[in-house]
């Protein structure tokens, strides 16, 4: 669930962004840009642990 609400995070960045590209002043936009694209890199940092403590949950299973 969080993996999930995780990657509409990431949809919704990739939206605004889209929506950056009609703002008219360039050093605003590219500065919110920047911003979107740190975020996202985070994210899908963070998207990356989830899904490897999942694997680990999931290989220990076993042996609760």
């Amino acid at each position: 669930m969080l993996r999930r609400k995780v990657n509409v995070v990431i949809e919704c960045l990739r939206v605004l962004n889209g929506l950056l590209e009609d703002v008219d002043n360039g050093s605003i936009r590219e500065e919110f840009q920047s911003r979107v694209a740190r975020l996202n890199e985070l994210l899908v940092l963070r998207l990356d642990q989830l899904s490897a403590a999942d694997r680990l949950l999931q290989e220990m299973l076993p042996y609760a």
